[in-house]
């Protein structure tokens, strides 16, 4: 237990662990300081790092697709550039998603027999990979996984 003791008249602040009077310990006072004083470790308060490319597998109720992606990122708003084959004069497939930490989301929209179906995706980075639940618009579930490609 960690504790400051009210001084007397005369005496200073005295502060304990575990009933252990620091001002009588100086070196281990000194070390519990250090240790207070300690930054955190980058890796529990950065981002992770999503830019670059990656191999994405998306299983569905319709069967797996496997997609080459490169992903940017502007802040915590990230863009995924999916590399489909698309008819002449279709837009090409996208994602738009997010980045808190290790958490990542991401949405698109396709059309579904004529009828746009918002894709909703979400998951964790955890350094080369990333995997996670996928959501069809409330009509059916799946998961997602990618592997970061290159170096």
């Amino acid at each position: 237990m960690v504790g400051i003791d009210r001084p007397l008249p005369g005496e200073g602040v005295s502060f304990n662990i575990s009933g252990v009077d620091m001002k009588n310990h100086p070196i281990l006072f000194s070390l519990v300081l250090l240790l207070l004083a300690a930054p955190v470790p980058s890796q529990l308060s950065a981002q992770s790092v999503v830019e670059g490319d990656w191999m994405f597998l998306l299983i569905s109720p319709q069967g797996e697709s496997e997609i080459p992606l490169t992903v940017t990122r502007d802040g915590a708003a990230l863009m995924a550039e999916l590399s489909v084959d698309v008819p002449p004069g279709q837009p090409g497939f996208n994602m738009m998603g997010t980045l808190a930490g290790s958490n990542v989301t991401w949405t698109t929209e396709v059309d579904f027999q004529g009828m746009p179906l918002e894709i909703n995706l979400s998951g964790v980075v955890d350094g080369d990979e990333m995997s996670g639940a996928a959501d069809y618009g409330g009509m059916a579930q799946g998961t997602w996984s990618a592997q970061r490609q290159g170096d």
